[in-house]
């Protein structure tokens, strides 16, 4: 059975994101998962789906609704960073969230997460189905933190520091299935942003992030067997 992989280029449309001297976040991530895409298509292994594939809106909750609606296996969102301290850089992969994030975690999950305001209502579960429910979101926690390790492995080919964090982003919080969000630098940084400027850049990002999949797929075979 192959492994399918929603892949989730962030913002798009009139929602540019981060920005700087006309270079656009919603366009560099929407490069870089159309580069990733085309390459997981070509491997036999691996079944891909990707939640907006031209500079068209789209909400948080259809993102997670696309999701759930073509039954993937993971969930990968690519983003670029910003700072108010220039001098930030380096990448940052976030999974789902189960401890307290730190404050600045928490303060890039709000600006991501600045479209949702409904108030969700909870019903409540009987003890069994709370624990049904917990042991089904402590396997997408530990599975989702599988992905992130593999894609640190093989992010110091980008020559780039890179953390692994956990903060309250939306689309990992609502979406069913094991989730990651890459931020695959800061824009806002004088040095990375030339760097994110380089169409090359995008292609040694998605061949990172493939190499990364593939790397996560031999743990995802073994636990399911």
């Amino acid at each position: 059975m192959a492994l399918h992989v929603i892949i989730d280029p962030g913002h798009g449309g009139s929602d540019k994101g981060a920005h700087r001297q006309g270079l656009y976040e919603s366009e560099i991530v929407l490069d870089i998962a159309n580069q990733l895409t085309q390459r997981l298509k070509d491997d036999s292994r691996i079944q891909v789906s990707q939640t907006r594939t031209k500079n068209e809106n789209m909400s948080l909750e259809e993102r997670t609704r696309f999701a759930m609606a073509q039954h993937g296996d993971i969930f990968v969102s690519i983003h670029v960073n910003s700072s108010p301290i220039l001098k930030a850089h380096g990448a940052e992969i976030y999974f789902q969230n189960q401890l307290a994030a730190d404050q600045e975690s928490l303060y890039l999950a709000a600006r991501e997460n600045e479209e949702v305001n409904a108030k969700n209502g909870t019903g409540e579960l009987d003890d069994l189905g709370s624990i049904i429910y917990d042991l089904h979101k402590q396997h997408q926690i530990w599975t989702s933190f599988d992905i992130a390790k593999s894609i640190y492995k093989f992010w110091s080919q980008n020559q780039q520091k890179v953390h692994i964090r956990q903060a309250p982003f939306h689309v990992l919080a609502e979406v069913e299935i094991p989730s990651v969000l890459v931020e695959v630098g800061f824009i806002s940084n004088p040095e990375e942003f030339q760097w994110l400027k380089k169409p090359n850049t995008h292609r040694e990002i998605a061949e990172s992030l493939y190499v990364s999949l593939t790397d996560f797929l031999k743990t995802w075979k073994k636990n399911r067997n």
